[in-house]
């Protein structure tokens, strides 16, 4: 059975994507060659930081499979579970948020910022142990 987390959306990420569309704003304002395609790069880039923000989601598939897509206009990065080392909860600088850090494979590490972060984390060690039962 798959599971499907949703991404969460954090105040840094509200901030940012304000301060971009006040941005574009402010340069379309001006109406000069320049600033009008300074204001055209920044409203193309808070379109797609948007898209990422809502379309972000975290799959856990029946397979074995950690499937992340991060929006229609990104790849999706595919994780084996067989592969994941360590799965941990982490804080970013001056605990603005949290995210689950998964390392897998050589040296390869990805993150996830989950609606239910300990939820996300219980369901994957639930299933990487599974999967070492049927080994």
């Amino acid at each position: 059975m798959n599971r499907t987390f949703a991404h969460r959306v954090t105040l840094p990420a509200i901030v940012s994507v304000v301060i971009i569309a006040a941005l574009a704003l402010f340069f379309f304002w001006q109406r000069k060659p320049a600033m009008v395609v300074a204001a055209t790069l920044l409203t193309v880039l808070d379109v797609s930081a948007i898209e990422r923000l809502i379309h972000t989601t975290y799959t856990l598939t029946a397979d074995g499979l950690l499937i992340i897509s991060r929006g229609r206009f990104a790849s999706r990065r595919v994780v084996s579970l067989e592969k994941v080392k360590e799965v941990s909860v982490r804080h970013a600088p001056f605990r603005l948020y949290r995210y689950v850090l998964i390392e897998y494979g050589s040296n390869s590490e990805t993150t996830a910022m989950t609606d239910n972060d300990d939820a996300f984390v219980h369901e994957m060690r639930k299933r990487i142990k599974k999967l070492d039962n049927e080994d």
